[in-house]
């Protein structure tokens, strides 16, 4: 009960940091899924495709981004929940504002449920992004994310890598 509690002030806390941002220049919405744990499963020993969703809402400024995120996947039998902050700082390599290239970092807490053990684990996350959106119009686009982040949550399966690589796929509205 007090880890729920912590992921709802978290999140009411996380929200108005984003809302308090009166000069924005326009917001963000973006929805995506990881096509790896969608494809191939989670686990080795389970090719079980597996549900995991990412959103994130930003503002926009003239040169970055802030915004929170938010992800769920559906493992058996450990449910992942994800939350932060990140900055994007944006890069734009092309000529095109169809384009966006963006670099950033991201902070938050990845919350375990086990249900085994009957109880919940909350752990720091802090991480490095890189991202390019792709605007089909001025309120439509997709998006191509790769994040790098150490991943402590997995020390409970042993596999704990110093840098742990998610990918994201999705959509972007503008608004």
């Amino acid at each position: 009960m007090k880890t729920r509690r912590k992921i709802i002030i978290t999140l009411i806390i996380l929200f108005f940091c984003t809302y308090m941002c009166n000069s924005q220049e326009r917001q963000i919405i973006s929805i995506g899924i990881d096509p790896k744990l969608a494809i191939v499963g989670a686990y080795d020993y389970e090719p079980t495709p597996v549900l995991h969703i990412h959103f994130e809402w930003l503002t926009s400024l003239e040169r970055y981004e802030i915004g929170i995120r938010v992800s769920y996947a559906n493992l058996k039998p450990v449910k992942y929940y994800d939350m932060g902050l990140l900055y994007n700082r944006k890069i734009n390599l092309f000529k095109t504002e169809a384009v966006e290239t963006l670099a950033g970092a991201e902070i938050g807490l990845i919350v375990r449920d086990y249900p085994l053990y009957e109880t919940q684990k909350a752990y720091f996350d802090y991480g490095i992004n890189a991202q390019m959106r792709f605007w089909l119009s001025d309120w439509f686009g997709f998006y191509v994310k790769g994040s790098l982040s150490p991943r402590n949550d997995l020390d409970y399966y042993g596999s704990h890598q110093f840098a742990h690589f998610d990918g994201e796929l999705g959509i972007a509205i503008n608004f």
